[in-house]
């Protein structure tokens, strides 16, 4: 079953560079809305275009194997494309002005694409969803787990009443790592517990070993 992944961010075509500047150590980019950017080489050099897999994104080298005295040797905007020369590699690399923009590293372009939590009032409605549709559909997963996210909790209907329901609930939002206790542990209160994990008695939250 497929778990919860992070959102990229929207990639917005209409973005607009102003202009470039740059020094050996950071990109500086001023967009047309009045923005101003900053992308540190080495941080260029690590997200080159060309040195990952399409259409996943995953890096095709190690990270450990970036060449020393990473620096920026020029930097401009070349039939469309932001083109960086970029010392320690044979090719500049280029980068689509949208995606920079979706992925800029100043304060307020970092702070839009951060979530943030949807208080209660009486408008509230409970975030439900159905077991069947969260389960099996990307779409209908991605809709609820983010109303889980931004409230806070959510319900979960239709969930079938059998052993082990509970793990596969929780393996949509991830993995479910394994302890001494198995990766369910019903609680049983038995008699002459050695464990209070073995009574009747309240457990605050915690995390096991």
């Amino acid at each position: 079953m497929p778990t919860a992944l992070a959102v990229p961010p929207a990639i917005d075509d209409t973005a607009r560079i102003a202009s470039l500047a740059h020094t050996a150590d950071r990109l500086t980019i001023r967009w047309s809305d009045g923005r101003e950017s900053p992308y540190p080489a080495i941080w260029l050099a690590d997200n080159r275009p060309d040195r990952r897999d399409r259409p996943d994104g995953q890096r095709l080298f190690d990270a450990m194997d970036l060449p020393d005295g990473i620096a920026i040797r020029a930097a401009a905007l070349v039939d469309g494309t932001v083109e960086i020369d970029l010392a320690g590699f044979d090719t500049p690399a280029r980068f689509s002005p949208a995606w920079l923009r979706a992925y800029a590293l100043d304060p307020a372009s970092r702070a839009e694409r951060r979530r943030r939590p949807v208080l209660w009032d009486s408008s509230f409605v409970l975030p439900t969803g159905d077991y069947t549709a969260v389960a099996g559909d990307d779409d209908a997963r991605a809709k609820w787990l983010r109303q889980v996210h931004d409230h806070g909790f959510g319900l979960l209907r239709g969930v079938p009443t059998e052993p082990g329901m509970v793990c596969k609930v929780v393996e949509i939002f991830g993995c479910v790592r394994e302890t001494n206790y198995g990766r369910l542990f019903d609680v049983v209160a038995v008699e002459k517990a050695q464990n209070l994990a073995f009574t009747a008695l309240s457990l605050g939250n915690h995390t096991d070993n």
